[in-house]
């Protein structure tokens, strides 16, 4: 049991966030009041931390983008060997698909969790992206209208 500096509550030792987790040392402070504290800091200083929280998107959106142009110009398309990395891009082949890279990217993700998604794909150029799409999607809506070589049957 431990009493709240701030309450004066005794409560359980785990109703304490570890101040120092190695030397087994909990915060003075119970996590109820933390949260109120929280709450009243937030309240007293709304611009300050929308304006914090504004630049850590920021430069976590710009670090994701900067990984996943850097991953696609050292890249080639699998298909036909294209490495102009203004149109590569990533085709989902492998497990579920969370969302697209450039979208996570976009959103300001985490590089560990983009590293993950991008171990889903495969990096194609855009048209070899369209002709692999058109087949899953309909298993080559126009095909019926192109010729027949003496090696298809």
């Amino acid at each position: 049991m431990k009493r709240c500096s701030r309450c004066g509550l005794e409560k359980e030792d785990d109703e304490f966030n570890w101040r120092w987790i190695g030397k087994r040392v909990r915060q003075s402070i119970c996590r109820d009041c933390q949260k109120i504290s929280r709450r009243e800091h937030y309240e007293r200083h709304t611009e300050a931390e929308k304006f914090r929280t504004r630049e850590i998107v920021k430069h976590t959106r710009e670090e994701a983008e900067r990984f996943v142009y850097e991953y696609l110009s050292y890249s080639v398309c699998v298909d036909c060997g294209e490495f102009d990395f203004s149109v590569l891009t990533f085709d989902h082949v492998r497990g579920k698909k969370k969302m697209s890279v450039s979208q996570m990217a976009a959103q300001g993700y985490s590089i560990s969790a983009i590293k993950e998604e991008i171990s889903k794909c495969e990096v194609v150029c855009f048209n070899c992206h369209m002709r692999r799409e058109n087949e899953r999607r309909s298993g080559g809506r126009f095909r019926r209208f192109w010729p027949k070589f003496p090696w298809e049957k």
